[in-house]
């Protein structure tokens, strides 16, 4: 089920399943800023809605989406 999951999700799990806990969201922006342009910019636009979530879950999830956001557009800045 790999598909039904997002940037966040599949880096989540694979911290889960590799290190025993979740990456904080600049370990995640690290790893996200390791992709060329157009991978990050799929990664953005592919980013799931947080409907179904709880208000601390979605909180969550909205930090990691600003980290990442901002994280692609100092690198686009620097021509990366």
């Amino acid at each position: 089920m790999a598909e039904d999951r997002d940037y966040i999700e599949e880096a989540q799990q694979e911290a889960r399943l590799r290190f025993g806990r979740e990456l904080s969201s600049q370990e995640l922006a690290g790893e996200f800023a390791k992709h060329d342009l157009d991978t990050r910019v799929y990664h953005l636009k592919t980013l799931r809605d947080p409907s179904e979530l709880t208000l601390n879950q979605a909180a969550k999830r909205h930090s990691f989406e600003s980290t990442l956001r901002n994280t692609h557009e100092t690198l686009r800045k620097v021509g990366r």
